[in-house]
């Protein structure tokens, strides 16, 4: 598959869509603002699948309890939450096992591997979205998948209008310039995928 343009959007990729019946899981994956969470809310409610973000993955980080969890993210879905119980996942506990990138991806790895064994044992169809994919995405790739072909430019401005209002924004032209540094890296990631398809 091409890689992302930078500029001009395309329209998404469809790939591997026929085995979502007998893989019960699809992935959305795209840039950060590319629309993967209204895409996967419009197929959740089109086809009676759940959809699951692993961004709140990286809430359990913060709080103390599910119910603190589910006050302070009420996007948080059933997945996060039973994970969150059964690997006793509270403040800080991402700090002490995540020492890199990598290390958080491998977190995300094993939080996705979880998703897809539940969604398999118990016939649920389940729609996973996030950036944090990559990883499960380059290791197996039978699983169906919607490429968001949404470009890098247009996907960032929507991300930053997004945390304008959602964090307060960037608040200096040191923070405005990491985060295009993080977003290049992004923008590689997902076309290191791309690649593969």
């Amino acid at each position: 598959m091409e890689n992302l343009p930078k500029f001009v959007s395309t329209e998404n990729a469809y790939v591997n869509i026929d085995n979502w019946q007998q893989k019960y899981v699809l992935f959305i994956y795209g840039m950060p603002g590319s629309g993967k969470s209204t895409l996967a809310k419009e197929m959740e409610t089109k086809y009676g699948a759940v959809s699951v973000s692993v961004d709140f993955l990286n809430c359990t980080n913060f709080v103390s309890s599910t119910e603190e969890l589910k006050k302070h993210c009420t996007r948080a879905d059933d997945f996060i939450l039973a994970y969150m119980k059964e690997k006793n996942l509270y403040k800080g506990w991402m700090n002490k096992v995540c020492h890199s990138f990598e290390d958080m991806l491998v977190q995300y790895n094993k939080y996705i591997e979880w998703v897809v064994s539940k969604a398999t044992s118990e016939k649920k169809y389940i729609i996973i979205e996030g950036i944090q994919c990559n990883k499960f995405l380059l290791n197996n790739k039978d699983f169906p998948i919607i490429f968001m072909g949404t470009s890098k430019w247009k996907s960032y401005y929507r991300k930053t209008v997004r945390d304008l209002f959602r964090y307060a924004g960037v608040k200096s032209y040191k923070q405005f310039k990491r985060s295009l540094e993080i977003y290049d890296l992004i923008f590689n990631q997902v076309n290191e995928v791309r690649k593969v398809y």
